[in-house]
C-alpha cells in the first residue's frame, strides 16, 4: 500500500480527523484525550456499521485489530491497535508488522522500539469544544509544530569573537 488517506469519524457528540501518510502512525495522549474512545468507535462501527451511530469516511477499509490472525485476515486496510491489546505483546509481532500490506494506526504511550517510525509519524489527539457538548478532535502531528516554530535564534552576545580570544 502507498500513498495517504483521510479519515473522518462523527458520532453525535464528536469528529475525529486525521491523514494517514504512511505504514505506521503512533498516536499518543494522556489519560481522557480520547484515544480508547477513537478506538471504541472504529470497533462499534466495525460491528454494527452506521447503525452504531458511528459515521466513517476513508477511502480504504478500517479495521479494529484484536489478535495475530487479524493481520492475515485484512489485506489493505488501516488497522488499528489499542496499547492494551494483547497483539502488541506477542513474540513476533515485529515481523507480523512487516509483512503486513496494511497501514497501521497504534494508540500507545510506550515506545515501539521494534517499529521503523520517525518523530513525523506521531500525533497527539486536541480537542476542541465547537458547540455545547459536541467537540472535533484532531491528530496534531508533533514533529510539525516543532517545525513550524522554528529553533530559537542564537544571541550574538553569548557567542565568543576571535578579538575576546
Amino acid at each position: 500500500m502507498v500513498g495517504k488517506y483521510s479519515i473522518e469519524l462523527v458520532t453525535k457528540r464528536m469528529r475525529f480527523l486525521l491523514e494517514v501518510k504512511r505504514k505506521y502512525t503512533i498516536i499518543r495522549g494522556d489519560s481522557g484525550t480520547g484515544k480508547s474512545t477513537f478506538v471504541n468507535y472504529i470497533m462499534g462501527y466495525q460491528l454494527h456499521g452506521e447503525s452504531s451511530g458511528v459515521i466513517l469516511k476513508c477511502d480504504i477499509p478500517i479495521k479494529r485489530v484484536l489478535n495475530s490472525e487479524d493481520f492475515k485476515k485484512f489485506k489493505e486496510c488501516i488497522l488499528v491497535i489499542d496499547e492494551g491489546d494483547i497483539v502488541l505483546r506477542e513474540e513476533n509481532i515485529a515481523t507480523l508488522f512487516k509483512e503486513s500490506d496494511n497501514y497501521f494506526i497504534i494508540l500507545s504511550r510506550e515506545k515501539l522500539g521494534y517499529l521503523p517510525y520517525s518523530d513525523k509519524d506521531i500525533y497527539e489527539i486536541k480537542s476542541d469544544r465547537v458547540q455545547n457538548k459536541f467537540y472535533e478532535s484532531r491528530f496534531v502531528n508533533r514533529y510539525q509544530d516543532i517545525i513550524q516554530k522554528g529553533l530559537p535564534e542564537l544571541k550574538s552576545d553569548v557567542l565568543s569573537t576571535d578579538e575576546e580570544l
